[in-house]
Formats: C-alpha cells, structure tokens, sequence
C-alpha cells in the first residue's frame, strides 16, 4: 500500500501567483509557514518553524476553482491543507543527483482563518476578516 499524504496547519507567506502551460493546465504557487512552538528545560518557549512550498494543479476549463485559489491564498492567511509530497530530485549537467526541500502539492483547502459574522438589513450574514497575527519576518 502506498500513502503520500501530508497535513499542515499555518499561515500563507506570499499571495498566490499564477502560470498556464501551454497544455492548459493552470499552476498556482504559494509558501505557507508552519508554527512548531515547544518549550524548552528553562521553562522558555521557542519558536521553530519551517516555510513549505505549495502548488495546486488545475485542469483546463476549470477557471472558478483557480479563482478561488487566487482570491483566498492572501499573505497572511490561515489555512489548513492536506497535501502529496511531489519529488523535488534532478541530475545536474554534469550527472551529479541534486536534491532541494520537498514541495508540497495542494489536495485539500481548508480556510481557518478566524471571521466575525455580523448581520445586514436583509438578514444575510457579512464576514470581516479579524486582524491577522504578524508573520514571523
């Protein structure tokens, strides 16, 4: 049985940016950092997190969905995504297996962001995004 799936809780780095192959198929690209606070013996908390690299595929056709991406991956923004870990390895010109930091390929959205619901005159509910903690840079 084969499972290539990762799980990552944590803040977009960088608003989304957009590419489309020749095929059609639409990438979008972002960074996203992931908190790993613990504390240490002296009763002091440190903080060692890690920056990922995410893209999301989009076939053609397909033009609400990078929409969506495009509009929600914002700096700042929280989010939740399960991801495949895609093979980051390739040959340099002299032969030499080179390897860089893993990239992570989007499944699953998740927006966690924390929103304020208030309502209208008619009704039907608004949301406001609340302040964003600052990102770690």
């Amino acid at each position: 049985m084969k499972y290539n799936k990762a799980s990552f809780a944590g803040k977009i780095g960088k608003n989304a940016e957009s590419k489309i192959l020749s095929s059609g198929v639409q990438i979008i690209t972002t960074s996203m950092y992931v908190d790993d606070s613990y504390k240490q013996q002296d009763g002091e908390w440190k903080n060692q997190g890690c920056w990922i690299e995410l893209s999301k595929f989009i076939p053609s056709g397909k033009n609400g969905m990078a929409d969506f991406y495009m509009n929600n991956l914002k700096k700042g923004m929280e989010v939740f995504v399960d991801c495949k870990i895609v093979d980051s390895a390739w040959e340099d010109k002299d032969g030499n297996k080179r390897n860089s930091n893993p990239k992570f390929q989007i499944l699953d959205l998740t927006l966690t962001g924390k929103k304020e619901v208030q309502e209208n005159n008619n009704n039907t509910a608004n949301t406001k995004q609340e302040d964003e903690d600052p990102l770690p840079f």
